[in-house]
């Protein structure tokens, strides 16, 4: 985390208690003890703006490759450089001793397993079973789930490139040698996918979040390949406690995921980490979604970093700018609804049977909801329903829920386990009031607790609260919501896509699959509208077509999220823009999701084995000559 972040973060977290200078002096006691690592200074070009920085180590290698003179020459090259301000210093970044050691033991566990795994099938019985229809890609993920002796190994998979196929593939071959498979993934709709497609899978947090995890391990042997799927969304602190928990199974693992699409909410990318640091890892980059060839050299353009390349083979980008007004006090304020209106019409202009194949795509909630809102009107389904009180899930860190100042007054907080201050696990608890730097106060919803008074908590002392925002929202028969918890009593997963097909006084029926569901509306809903997701939410979806709200002017525009929503479509996407001029350099904006390692050591990345660079358009960037003295 950059210097600036943490004092920002600190400051808000701090809620006025403290000042800046006295969070800067704890800083650095902190980087004394040990308890916080700040990476070597770096220099950054003033000459050469596309460089990245580097430490002074760093550039003096450079210059030694450069013009080829010695390392002390180089040194004092370098040194006069910063001096004349030709090289200046960056700001320093910190990560904690916590993740270090959470990121070190990944990396021990990935090395050890290394030509470990005994049980692997031989190459000839897995290559028998390989189905004819394959790809390269696929080939090689196949094998490696089932031949390969490494107990952790990694497949990135580029969107759209027939992963549940491989998946379904290995898993044929390793039943028919006796060995099982099984799956787990960040998302319950996800886990449905895998089950849907015959592999076994459960979410990660359900796994980690059992109290008794031989439920899971019993099931794991040797001969078991546990496939971690979207293993780029997982973050540092669950890899950690996933690796420790399977490892002594003896079963392998494989880390199926894409690293240029979104990363984990939490810190960390470990999925990349273990790339970054030799983990054996096969490509699967034969892209076979898109069914349009310039959709399909425009999802492989994005994947390899090239976003702004890939813009024009995409088809239409229509351009809708915003509206700004100012006020009596010069506030200005931006309104974007003429553009949400017009992604509402094209989705409600589609045939019904097109609609449900649609995914509108875009950054925030607030713009989720304003589309929603209107796909639901311009549906004609406005004043034909009943208004409910839905549940979202609050998109925050772990590190997040346990800070007061986070919350907010109205939030919905939902115990996953009870604590001795009276909270029960899964009922629902209204944020009423913040007294204090560290603590909020919450009050039960439900009827037969209403006279509880209200209950004083400290959230940091309790790591296993759900968050909610509370919207009311109008459900007619007709709607198409999605899940946004799992609720095992009716056996649905968050995520999972469902009809509302009924609605009484006191109850809401809504039917997913060949199933209908009856649900209490006295009581806030975990439903919300599935018309509309963000990019994040996206990730393992896919459809025949995807309207796309690319905001220029917003943090959530960026490579990834822009990969995302572009390789979700089979035959079209649609770009909406506010300003199609500065979309290029927006959607070629990198978003940095750091590691401690980062920060103490200089290393190379390791190639991934069988790479077809034809196929995906990968390339290998050579560093450019930088002049600096």
């Amino acid at each position: 985390m950059a210097l600036a972040d943490l004092l920002q973060n600190a400051v808000r977290h701090a809620g006025g208690h403290t000042d800046v200078a006295r969070i800067q002096a704890a800083i650095q006691t902190q980087v004394q003890v040990g308890a916080l690592i700040q990476e070597a200074p770096h220099y950054r070009s003033t000459q050469d703006m596309k460089a990245g920085p580097m430490t002074r180590e760093g550039w003096a290698v450079e210059v030694v490759r450069l013009r080829g003179i010695p390392r002390e020459s180089a040194l004092q090259l370098v040194d006069r450089a910063i001096a004349q301000g030709r090289l200046l210093m960056e700001s320093p970044r910190y990560a904690t001793r916590k993740a270090f050691e959470a990121e070190s033991r990944i990396l021990a566990i990935e090395l050890t397993g290394r030509s470990t795994w005994q049980t692997a099938l031989p190459a000839t019985t897995a290559e028998a079973g390989l189905d004819t229809r394959l790809t390269p890609g696929q080939r090689e993920a196949v094998m490696l789930m089932t031949s390969d002796t490494d107990q952790v190994s990694g497949i990135q998979g580029l969107a759209g490139t027939g992963k549940s196929f491989a998946l379904q593939n290995a898993q044929t071959i390793l039943q028919q040698q006796g060995h099982t498979l099984v799956a787990l993934a960040p998302y319950g709709g996800m886990v449905r996918n895998l089950r849907k497609g015959g592999v076994p899978a459960n979410t990660v947090a359900s796994v980690l979040a059992a109290r008794d995890k031989c439920g899971f391990t019993d099931c794991l042997s040797p001969q078991t390949v546990v496939v971690i799927d979207e293993a780029g969304v997982v973050p540092v602190r669950q890899m950690d406690k996933l690796l420790a928990l399977i490892q002594p199974t003896g079963a392998k693992v494989v880390l199926l995921g894409d690293t240029a699409q979104t990363k984990a909410i939490e810190a960390g990318r470990a999925f990349a980490l273990l790339q970054e640091h030799g983990m054996k890892t096969v490509l699967m980059g034969d892209i076979q979604r898109q069914r349009p060839e310039r959709l399909r050299q425009a999802v492989q353009l994005a994947a390899s970093g090239q976003a702004s390349r890939s813009l024009p083979l995409l088809g239409r980008v229509l351009t809708i700018p915003d509206q700004f007004s100012i006020d009596e006090h010069g506030h200005k304020t931006r309104d974007s609804s003429t553009r949400y209106e017009a992604i509402a019409r094209a989705y409600a202009a589609l045939p019904v049977e097109q609609q449900a194949s649609t995914i509108v795509v875009t950054g925030t909630n607030a713009s989720r909801q304003a589309i929603n809102a209107r796909i639901h009107a311009l549906r004609g389904l406005e004043s034909k329903g009943q208004r409910c009180q839905l549940l979202t899930r609050h998109d925050t860190t772990r590190a997040e829920r346990s800070v007061a100042r986070y919350y907010t007054v109205g939030d919905i907080v939902v115990p996953e386990r009870d604590y001795q201050c009276g909270l029960k696990r899964g009922e629902l608890y209204r944020v009423a009031g913040i007294p204090r730097h560290d603590r909020i106060t919450v009050e039960a919803i439900s009827q037969e607790a209403t006279s509880q008074a209200a209950i004083e908590i400290i959230p940091r002392t309790m790591s296993k609260l759900s968050v909610y925002h509370l919207n009311e929202s109008e459900l007619s028969v007709g709607d198409q919501v999605h899940l946004t918890r799992n609720n095992a009593q009716h056996d649905l997963v968050n995520g999972q896509l469902a009809k509302v097909v009924g609605i009484k006084s006191d109850t809401l029926t809504i039917e997913t699959g060949d199933r209908q569901i009856t649900l209490p509306t006295d009581r806030p809903l975990h439903l919300d509208y599935a018309y509309t997701t963000t990019a994040h939410s996206a990730q393992g979806l896919t459809c025949d077509r995807v309207l796309y709200n690319a905001e220029s002017f917003s943090r959530t525009t960026a490579q990834d999220t822009y990969y995302v929503s572009i390789s979700r479509e089979r035959h079209e996407v649609l770009v909406f823009t506010d300003d199609a001029d500065k979309l290029p350099e927006r959607v070629n904006r990198l978003g940095y999701k750091g590691l401690a390692h980062d920060l103490v050591q200089a290393h190379t990345a390791h190639p991934i084995l069988q790479r077809d660079d034809q196929q995906t358009g990968l390339k290998q960037e050579t560093a450019s000559p930088f002049e600096i003295g």
